[in-house]
C-alpha cells in the first residue's frame, strides 16, 4: 500500500509506504541495525515514561529511503480523512525516536507526539 502526502512547506509530493516485515533494515548511525518487523508490536514510551500505544505500521519516503513516522493505528482500510487524523494524532516522527530495545523511547515534549 502507498500512500501520498504533502511534504511540509513544499509542492512536490512524497510517496509513502506501509513496509512489509522482511524489507526494511533500519540504522541508526553505527550504533543500532534492526529489522522492521522488531518494531511492530513494540511499546512506545516517552522518555518520561508515559505509555503513548503500540506500533501498527511503519511509513518511509521512498525518495531518501529513511523511516519517518510510526503509526499507533493501521492504515490500511481507512478513509483518507481516517488516514490523515492517524497520522496527525496516532502517529511519531521517526526523529524523535532515542532508543528502542524492549520498547521504543520518544523524547518527551517533541513535535510529532499526539496530543492528548
Amino acid at each position: 500500500m502507498v500512500f501520498w502526502t504533502k511534504r511540509y512547506g513544499e509542492d512536490s509530493f512524497l510517496k509513502w509506504k506501509i513496509v512489509m516485515q522482511e524489507q526494511l533494515t533500519i540504522s541508526e548511525g553505527e550504533k543500532m541495525v534492526l529489522k522492521a518487523s522488531k518494531l511492530y508490536d513494540m511499546d512506545i514510551y516517552t522518555d518520561g515514561g508515559k505509555f503513548l500505544g503500540r506500533v501498527h505500521e511503519i511509513l518511509i519516503d521512498l525518495e531518501r529511503g529513511e523511516v519517518v513516522r510510526l503509526t499507533m493505528e493501521p492504515l490500511s482500510s481507512v478513509s483518507k480523512d481516517e488516514a490523515k487524523r492517524i497520522l496527525r494524532d496516532k502517529s511519531i516522527l521517526y526523529k524523535n525516536v532515542k532508543s528502542v530495545e524492549d520498547v521504543v523511547v520518544v523524547g518527551k515534549g517533541l513535535s510529532g507526539l499526539p496530543s492528548e
